[in-house]
């Protein structure tokens, strides 16, 4: 329960990085305090993949049930030599990293855990075989306070036309 606890803050912290896929702010034009499900409207961003087992693993009220999205596999990702390379467009508001719960991403992380503290960097665990694969991301990231969300990174990766892991994306670049 600690570990749900700590990783729904990184969740709810999904949900602001996105927006910084946005072109414009969004505007309450009305409330009327009816709400529907967005589901419907994130098909674009998903594939038939484990991607939807994420938004299937949710609980009343829209609350991700973790342990129903594990394993989790990023079946187009795999650990590897990132080559650094600059963006053309800024597409992220916050400095955002992808991991593995490998050997490979845990060193990569507490090697750069000090400096992905100072920029404030979101991480994505885009693979985990269960629960202590969670647990030791945990683990590591928690002294320092940095956030780390488990999802699928199929959809960013194709976007971003990256391959490997770990990797940080951050001020209009890629590198690792």
């Amino acid at each position: 329960m600690p570990l749900l606890r700590a990783l729904v803050p990184s969740l709810c912290a999904c949900s602001l990085l996105m927006s910084g896929f946005a072109q414009a702010e969004l505007a309450v034009i009305a409330d009327t305090g009816d709400t529907e499900s967005v589901r419907p409207f994130l098909s674009a961003l998903v594939n038939d993949g484990p991607t939807n087992a994420a938004i299937d693993a949710r609980q009343d009220g829209g609350v991700v049930n973790i342990p129903l999205q594990l394993p989790l596999h990023s079946p187009s990702l795999t650990v590897g030599a990132v080559i650094p390379r600059r963006l053309d467009r800024p597409m992220l508001r916050r400095p955002l990293f992808l991991i593995g719960s490998d050997d490979v991403s845990l060193k990569w992380l507490r090697t750069h855990l000090k400096r992905l503290a100072e920029i404030s960097a979101i991480g994505m665990l885009v693979q985990a075989e269960g629960l202590p694969d969670l647990r030791r991301i945990h683990d590591v990231v928690r002294p320092a306070g940095v956030s780390v969300m488990p999802a699928p990174g199929d959809d960013i990766a194709r976007v971003l036309g990256i391959k490997h892991y770990p990797v940080l994306i951050w001020k209009g670049g890629i590198e690792q």
